[in-house]
């Protein structure tokens, strides 16, 4: 079945509070009528600007997709929220006290370590929109 697709592009120098300068571009599908409607009315917007209004409905969902904060790279304890190993430890207070059981000749992906900390894309569900 085939769909007819607009590319827009944001315009963040016009909104205060933005922190990019660079446009987002975006493609976006059209739905409704039958595609030669569908494609006469992508030609009639053609170099027009549009406005939230018109392409949401106040009361609707809608899914937020965004990056988290980044914090580069963290250890066990910052990453997980482990806890502090006693002062009795030998060498080594920030870090988990095993890495798991003899033998199996792997860490298993379960077991904390520490690594890359934010900076990950997340997905909300069926957010509703208010004026």
């Amino acid at each position: 079945m085939c769909e007819v697709r607009i590319i827009v592009a944001t315009q963040p120098s016009q909104i205060s509070g933005v922190p990019t300068k660079i446009p987002d571009v975006m493609e976006v599908g059209l739905d409704g009528g039958s595609m030669s409607d569908q494609l006469s009315y992508a030609k009639e917007k053609l170099g027009q600007e549009f406005s939230f209004a018109d392409c949401f409905d106040e009361g609707g969902l809608t899914d937020i997709v965004a990056v988290t904060k980044g914090y580069g790279w963290q250890g066990v304890i910052r990453r997980f929220g482990g806890k502090l190993q006693s002062h009795k430890n030998s060498k080594k207070r920030r870090q988990h006290g095993n890495m798991g059981d003899f033998g199996t000749g792997y860490v298993r992906k379960t077991i904390r370590q520490g690594g890359q900390t934010g900076y990950h894309q997340r997905t909300e569900y069926n957010k509703r929109i208010s004026g």
